[in-house]
């Protein structure tokens, strides 16, 4: 039994899931804790002339009196000093949300606190003002910290660990696949056309996915950014769009648009092709802004999962097209 796998359908927030699984992690192992400090705070440490940091006190959702502000974790050091980390999970598609998450960033850097680090799923841009801010902590080559990063750190052969390290697994938090390379990051700069390029590379892999679509049903097939997929004007019953990428938040996604009230209908059919997936996927019934709020259902899965095993571009597209038309025929 993954404890952290399988306690994570009972909550409604696995933001606050994942913070208090990843702050148990920190107070149970001292060598996690210890490599988790180097790689967050080291390099901040140094700049401000710090020793090196040691957390002696690990403490998730704080409040702050007359301060609309709960930070995820605050980690205070042996020296005193006091660090906050916000952490976010792959978020609905809302303009409101984000501009929210960077609100919030801002409102942290306002706290009497030391250091304000960032954690998320996949490249966020961020104001100037945060990124200004000298009490603002990143890596050396982004914007703010990513899932990913950790993942490294959690050796499998401690238990606790090794249920969190199979839970990265599971969403995607692992670093790139060699043969596949990043897949989101600046839009501008040299890394941009690295990105650029290993989406067209991907994007080729497509051919037998389209071609089974078609056979479904599904008359316009579009691209989207490079990788994505946009199915339209189908023949489905249950389905007027689907979505399918594997960009978002390093997780694989098919986002399904149901047609007037056939909701339920699609989040069951959805679970019941999830439940003989060959790659441990989930289903989740989620509201997007489309001019108004659109109820989808996402099938989430692991992209690192998905095709780790295989290097050969002809078995990663057969591979693709049976993992995503497994779902398509049940619509």
């Amino acid at each position: 039994m993954n404890l952290f796998w399988s306690t994570r359908s009972l909550t409604s927030n696995r933001e606050d899931h994942l913070t208090e699984f990843f702050a148990a992690a920190l107070e149970l192992s001292p060598i996690f804790r210890a490599r988790y400090a180097a790689l967050l705070l080291g390099e901040y440490a140094s700049r401000q002339g710090w020793p090196e940091p040691i957390i002696a006190r690990v403490e998730t959702q704080v409040s702050y009196p007359g301060a609309s502000s709960q930070p995820d974790l605050r980690l205070t050091l042996d020296d005193g000093h006091v660090i906050l980390v916000e952490h976010k999970l792959e978020a609905p598609e809302t303009v409101e949300r984000e501009t929210g998450e960077r609100n919030q960033l801002q409102r942290y850097l306002a706290l009497p606190v030391d250091g304000v680090a960032y954690v998320c799923s996949s490249f966020r841009s961020l104001p100037d003002t945060v990124l200004a801010d000298p009490r603002y902590i990143r890596p050396s080559n982004r914007d703010h910290f990513l899932w990913r990063d950790f993942y490294p750190l959690l050796d499998d052969q401690d238990r606790f660990l090794g249920w969190l390290k199979e839970g990265f697994e599971r969403l995607g938090f692992t670093p790139p696949l060699p043969w596949l390379g990043e897949f989101a990051g600046p839009k501008r700069g040299p890394q941009s056309e690295e990105i650029r390029r290993n989406k067209r590379n991907f994007a080729k892999l497509w051919e037998s996915t389209r071609q089974g679509a078609r056979k479904l049903g599904w008359h316009r097939i579009e691209a989207g950014d490079i990788v994505e997929l946009y199915l339209r004007e189908g023949t489905s019953d249950l389905a007027a769009s689907v979505f399918v990428s594997p960009a978002k938040a390093e997780r694989f996604l098919i986002r399904v648009t149901p047609k007037p009230g056939r909701l339920g209908a699609v989040i069951k059919v959805m679970e019941e092709a999830a439940r003989s997936a060959w790659v441990p996927t989930e289903v989740a019934n989620r509201q997007v802004t489309r001019k108004g709020k659109v109820n989808v259902v996402d099938v989430t899965s692991s992209l690192h999962a998905l095709l780790n095993r295989e290097e050969q571009p002809a078995e990663m597209e057969r591979r693709l097209a049976d993992y995503v038309l497994h779902f398509l025929r049940r619509l």
